[in-house]
């Protein structure tokens, strides 16, 4: 076992983790982001790992570490953007994952697809999909609550949803 360390991305910063056997990483493979399965999906880490080798190789480890610092810029850049689907209205993080998942990336994509058609992929996804969802995709693209959208919009969306589904949705009473 070798003492093995991870260069963080974002701040350039090292953490040993002491004797943990980890694969090798070698001038010829490529730098290796860590990953992390949470609910059965792969979440990429900021971290790289740093041995025994790449401790020796200082043009390398450089190397690396401008790929992160720059890694990390990009990040921040990306988080600021307002086109961010998680900065729009009515988009949570687990629902910005779900959308990223299904090819939409942003509110341009969004909105040149439309909430039907962004809920349909979804919904060819996870079937068990709600119409609030639908909802909350109209009100993304809007730019408005979810819970302001007009009635006879909601409606027109519902009638589409139940069409699609073969199953009627109680309509949210309005207060």
């Amino acid at each position: 076992m070798k003492n093995v360390c991870l260069l963080w991305g974002k701040f350039i910063t090292v953490h040993c983790l002491g004797d943990i056997a980890f694969p090798s990483m070698t001038p010829s493979s490529p730098p290796r982001l860590l990953t992390l399965v949470k609910r059965g999906r792969p979440i990429s880490l900021n971290y790289y790992w740093v041995d025994e080798n790449l401790w020796q190789d200082h043009s390398l480890l450089l190397n690396m570490s401008a790929m992160s610092l720059r890694g990390a810029q990009n990040e921040k850049q990306r988080q600021r953007d307002p086109q961010r689907m998680r900065n729009v209205p009515n988009i949570s993080f687990q629902l910005e994952l779900l959308l990223t998942e299904a090819g939409i990336h942003d509110l341009e994509t969004l909105q040149k697809l439309g909430a039907a058609a962004a809920w349909y992929r979804l919904r060819a996804m996870r079937k068990d999909l709600s119409i609030n969802v639908l909802f909350a995709l109209e009100g993304a693209i809007t730019g408005m609550h979810a819970a302001i959208i007009p009635l006879h919009r909601r409606q027109h969306l519902l009638e589409w949803a139940e069409t699609l589904t073969g199953r009627k949705n109680a309509m949210p009473e309005e207060e």
